[in-house]
């Protein structure tokens, strides 16, 4: 699990089988395969595998979790 805050834009690429993100508090865009969707306050988003990359604009504090890989031992 990470914990950002960030104003701006991000960008990454995701490595994992799928990626959930919770929305703690803000606003903004997430661009996801050229579409562009909205989240605020509240939102829980799931990002599937393949989904390089993301890109996410606006001021947003968030809750990140991802799956672990076959044979990957809790840290």
């Amino acid at each position: 699990m990470e914990t950002w805050e960030r104003a701006g834009s991000v960008q990454w690429s995701l490595g994992d089988p799928f990626r959930t993100i919770t929305v703690i508090d803000g606003e903004g865009t997430l661009e996801l395969d050229g579409a562009r969707h909205r989240f605020r306050t509240g939102d829980h988003v799931l990002l599937p595998a393949g989904s390089d990359p993301v890109q996410i604009h606006g001021r947003a504090r968030r809750i990140s979790c991802r799956t672990r890989k076959a044979g990957e031992r809790k840290q």
